[in-house]
């Protein structure tokens, strides 16, 4: 069997080696999802999301980045959170 905390480290691993990205889609959980090859999990190669309303699926919007704000001086970022929300187009199907 596998415990929570041995899934948090391994997970806390994958990130710190760039394997996954994590999302904050609003949901109150964090979402996973696994970096390309030449992702380097900086504001660079960051996307934008999408989290259907309805199947509450959290959908990666990789054609879509997230454009870079310039920041005050003694500014510093770490991260930035682009969810868009909305109904996916399978549950818009679905009608």
């Amino acid at each position: 069997t596998v415990d929570k905390s041995t899934i948090s480290r391994t997970i806390a691993l994958f990130l710190s080696h760039h394997l996954i990205h994590s999302i904050d889609d609003g949901s109150g959980s964090l979402k996973y999802a696994v970096c390309d090859n030449s992702c380097n999990c900086v504001v660079q190669d960051l996307h934008s999301h999408f989290y259907c309303e309805k199947c509450h699926k959290t959908f990666c919007l990789e054609g879509t980045h997230i454009p870079v704000i310039d920041l005050p001086g003694g500014f510093t970022l770490h991260s930035i959170n682009y969810v868009l929300k909305g109904i996916c187009s399978e549950c818009t199907s679905q009608k």
